[in-house]
């Protein structure tokens, strides 16, 4: 089963997980490496939950 973290682009939660692996720690190219909140909402509905997911793992979201 996987866990989508943006609906709009079917980004899971295993892909920005290995976004931030690679070393992608800001919000702004943890969004460019796995596509969130590009869809037809631009992130209405997935930009906060994307934003905790990111810094609950150690990366920054003031960027």
């Amino acid at each position: 089963m996987k866990t989508l973290v943006c609906r709009c682009e079917d980004v899971t939660l295993h892909e920005l997980e290995a976004a931030m692996e690679r070393g992608y720690k800001d919000i702004e190219s943890v969004k460019r490496y796995t596509g969130f909140g590009t869809g037809w909402c631009q992130g209405k509905w997935c930009l906060a939950l994307c934003a905790r997911l990111i810094e609950e793992r150690g990366g920054d979201v003031q960027k």
